[in-house]
């Protein structure tokens, strides 16, 4: 639900009540990836939707997905998508 805040390991146990040992655990247990992974998964799917769905800037999607700086968002989207969000967003567009 906080994908889009700046939260890690640390806030996402102290909300759940879990050691940080445990939690990571858990999660891997369940994902078959780790706690940041999964978080950064899941900030990409909102990127991709964003990029596909609206005129935002490119700067405002990576705000909206929990990215508050622009260079680690490029690195990181051209690193998990093998792309930049410019090109991704002109293939994956409906039009």
């Amino acid at each position: 639900a906080h994908y889009h805040e700046s939260i890690g390991l640390i806030d996402v146990a102290n909300a759940m009540g879990f050691s940080k040992c445990y939690l990571t655990n858990l999660v891997k247990r369940h994902t078959g990836t780790s706690l940041h992974r999964w978080i950064i998964k899941r900030r990409l799917a909102a990127v991709e939707d964003l990029l596909k769905e609206t005129n935002y800037s490119l700067e405002k999607i990576a705000e909206e997905a929990g990215y508050f700086n622009p260079s680690h968002f490029f690195h990181q989207f051209r690193q998990y998508r093998g792309t930049t969000p410019k090109v991704w967003r002109k293939k994956n567009r409906g039009y």
